[in-house]
């Protein structure tokens, strides 16, 4: 979290802030039990310029 969360370098990977995808898993059984639904934000543009993408341009 030294960029508060803008650098993406793992798109599957859940920071241990957030729990885990047990935790995540339980959110959307009790969202769904009483007819919510859950969004979750992945802001693409927002991947670090560390992640295996861009390895290419680290030539």
């Amino acid at each position: 979290m030294n960029d508060l969360g803008y650098g993406i370098t793992d798109m599957r990977r859940i920071d241990p802030t957030f729990g885990d995808i047990e935790v995540f898993d339980q959110l959307l059984a009790v969202a769904y039990s009483v007819g919510l639904k859950v969004m979750i934000d992945q802001v693409w543009s927002h991947t670090s310029n560390r992640h295996p993408w861009f390895s290419i341009l680290r030539t």
